[in-house]
């Protein structure tokens, strides 16, 4: 799933190609690049978002594993290196939505995997009656 905002901010989910991998830049300052495969193309190749995250962002996503569920809100930002054009997925938040489990528990093979099955419980958590709360009319002030 990739979803681009009013502010020019990406949301990209998909499950890790690889483990995360932490470098060092020139500078000094430490640096973890991954990329995720978000899609698939007409062809059927796999659709990749490279991302890279820095300081506690980066120290987040170091734990990213190959196949974990992730989730990255970002920008998008070109790179030139060796003389070619890159584009990088900059993180601005990251999340594990599911940690790495075995490939044949997951149904994971090369090909992008379906969605976990979620189990949920069979008693409500919610109490009370919803129809029992008052309707609240006060819109007026929200921004949009």
């Amino acid at each position: 799933m990739q979803c681009k905002l009013g502010d020019g901010s990406v949301i990209v989910e998909g499950y890790a190609h690889r483990g995360a991998e932490v470098k060092t830049s020139q500078s000094g300052s430490e640096f973890t690049r991954f990329s995720l495969i978000v899609g698939k193309k007409d062809n059927g190749d796999n659709t990749f978002a490279n991302c890279v995250a820095f300081y506690d962002v980066g120290r987040v996503a170091a734990t990213i594993a190959e196949k974990d569920h992730v989730l990255v809100v970002g920008r998008i930002q070109d790179r030139e290196y060796n003389g070619k054009q890159y584009r990088d997925l900059v993180c601005d938040w990251v999340g594990i939505c599911a940690p790495k489990v075995s490939a044949t528990a997951a149904g994971i093979t090369d090909e992008l995997p379906t969605a976990p099955v979620v189990d949920y419980p069979s008693e409500p958590v919610m109490t009370g009656d919803p129809r029992d709360n008052e309707a609240v009319d006060d819109y007026d002030d929200l921004p949009f």
